[in-house]
């Protein structure tokens, strides 16, 4: 490119190195003078000057209107000849440089419109005040840094198997140097129920965006699909939350048809594209799953003080028996549960219950099911019947939810030493005898949630004063030591042999003290419960 200093310099030759050294121009139609004894021969790499006389020429490098400079030195001396040779590969490579930096300008005002974007929309996203403010923030960024005309966030729920057009964001052209975004109304009811469509193909995909083209669906998108709002292009980019297998998808960025810019005509979307969207998407996904967690986290609180709550505050008071009870929930909200029901026959069924997992879900049950029992047991007088219709009643909402429930109550009349028991396929019971014998009762009968006309049986059980009857969740057997040993059913049973001799809360502070002491802290670990109820006094006839 000869323009400036360079023009100046090619101009100043013949002054410089002598009147033998002529500066002609050539044309972009290749027209010299003839009467100068050029004459110009197109080769395939462009125009090359012969001159007549047999001089050296020398073509110097293409402005931008397309102008050759041509340097003629008819008697140049050698070291003339290798300096002209020099200076025009000097002024070819400065040529070339100029025009790989002219070309790269577009680029880098678009890079750095994009950086802008992403550093100025981050403090942005994380100030919204809900799910859609932020998309919405996060798109409209997006319109206007990448040059698209419009941009979708599409909610999903994977486990329900639906998405929901959550805003829509357009380009407006109002006449100002720059388009505006603009969030509107996005036509139809904006529901996307599971398909092959590009929203659901890229909420399911593990990789990056996905991009496509009319041309290549020549039928064209599905009618009424967010896609379909596309009159060239749409690029779809995941929105995730969490690393490797705990990600968790929570939408879909989509982006439609590129459109100049003041720095580039460009109007295809292409890698540079997907990976903004990618960004975009990524900054989305650590937002408003950040804001997920947090609202959770206050779900959780409020769940776990309902579950502290619906446990008994205090010790059931049954004459010819001391009870003690304790729940120690592994999370914020826990599967297990004890309670001291009264029963329409005047009796107290104590009992203990585990629902699987220890989630809000598992939380959720538990607290149903607690409803329910104390309902059916004041108005029924035995806990089979009690047990069979919370059996019924509960197995709807467990098939629904793939949840199960076991447990175990104890009916206690008072004055009576003489007890039943009944169990849904939860843990053993022990009876510990006054005499250091520890007997087990088996938990057999039907799991809550797996039979829905489930029968249940009782058993009687003769107690004397000094024996002891505990029941217990699988958190207390199955917590393993440092060394992968499991607390066992053995162990239980020589720590309530060991403290029977106490109150029934001196053998549940052992029970807890032993399985606190054993575990390893830093494995996970089920929620602990249990029940102690001791035979006291003598009996009325």
């Amino acid at each position: 490119m000869v323009q400036g200093t360079s023009t100046d310099l090619l101009e100043r030759l013949p002054e410089v190195l002598g009147p033998p050294i002529q500066v002609h121009e050539l044309r972009a139609d290749g027209v010299l003078d003839p009467a100068q004894g050029l004459e110009v021969a197109m080769d395939p790499e462009g125009p090359a000057v012969r001159v007549r006389s047999g001089a050296a020429a020398f073509v110097g490098p293409v402005d931008p209107a397309g102008t050759r400079m041509v340097v003629v030195a008819p008697t140049a001396r050698p070291e003339v000849l290798g300096f002209l040779h020099a200076l025009f590969a000097t002024l070819h490579d400065k040529a070339q440089v100029e025009r790989d930096l002219e070309s790269m300008v577009p680029s880098s005002l678009n890079l750095l419109e994009e950086v802008a974007m992403v550093g100025e929309t981050m403090p942005k996203l994380s100030a919204g005040r809900s799910e859609e403010e932020i998309a919405a923030l996060g798109l409209s960024a997006f319109v206007v840094a990448a040059h698209v005309e419009r941009a979708l966030y599409v909610r999903v729920d994977r486990a329900r198997g639906v998405a929901e057009v959550l805003v829509h964001v357009l380009r407006e052209d109002r006449g100002g140097p720059t388009p505006v975004p603009v969030v509107v109304p996005y036509g139809g009811d904006g529901t996307v129920l599971e398909d092959d469509g590009l929203v659901w193909r890229a909420a399911r995909c593990t990789g990056g965006a996905l991009l496509e083209t009319r041309v290549e669906h020549a039928g064209g998108w599905a009618a009424g699909s967010p896609e379909a709002l596309a009159a060239d292009q749409v690029l779809a980019a995941p929105v995730r939350y969490g690393d490797g297998e705990s990600a968790r998808t929570l939408g879909v960025v989509m982006v439609m048809d590129k459109r100049p810019s003041r720095y580039s005509s460009v109007t295809t979307m292409g890698s540079e594209e997907c990976k903004l969207a990618e960004a975009m998407a990524a900054m989305l996904g650590s937002v408003l799953g950040a804001r997920r967690v947090a609202e959770l986290g206050k779900e959780l609180e409020l769940a776990n003080a309902i579950q502290r709550q619906i446990l008994p505050e205090r010790s059931v008071e049954v004459p010819g028996f001391d009870v003690a009870g304790a729940c120690l929930p592994s999370g914020a909200v826990g599967g297990d549960y004890y309670d001291y029901l009264a029963m329409a026959d005047g009796r107290t069924l104590a009992v203990v219950a585990d629902v699987s997992g220890h989630n809000l879900a598992s939380g959720m049950l538990m607290v149903a099911a607690r409803a329910s029992l104390r309902v059916l047991a004041a108005e029924e007088r035995s806990p089979q019947a009690i047990f069979d219709r919370l059996a019924a009643a509960l197995f709807s909402d467990l098939t629904r939810t793939e949840r199960f429930i076991t447990a175990m109550g104890v009916a206690l009349a008072p004055g009576s030493h003489s007890v039943e028991m009944v169990s849904a396929g939860h843990c053993d019971a022990l009876v510990c005898r006054a005499s250091g014998a520890v007997e087990h009762v088996a938990g057999s009968g039907p799991i809550f949630g797996f039979v829905s006309g489930a029968r249940h049986e009782t058993r009687r059980i003769e107690l004397q004063p000094g024996d002891t009857v505990l029941l217990y969740t699988d958190g207390i057997t199955e917590c393993c030591n440092p060394a992968g040993e499991m607390f066992g059913v053995d162990r239980l049973s020589a720590v309530v042999a060991r403290s029977a001799a106490g109150s029934a809360d001196a053998v549940l502070a052992a029970i807890l003290s032993a399985v606190q002491g054993f575990a390893d802290p830093a494995a996970g670990r089920d929620d602990v419960t249990a029940v102690v109820i001791r035979a006291v006094g003598v009996p009325q006839p």
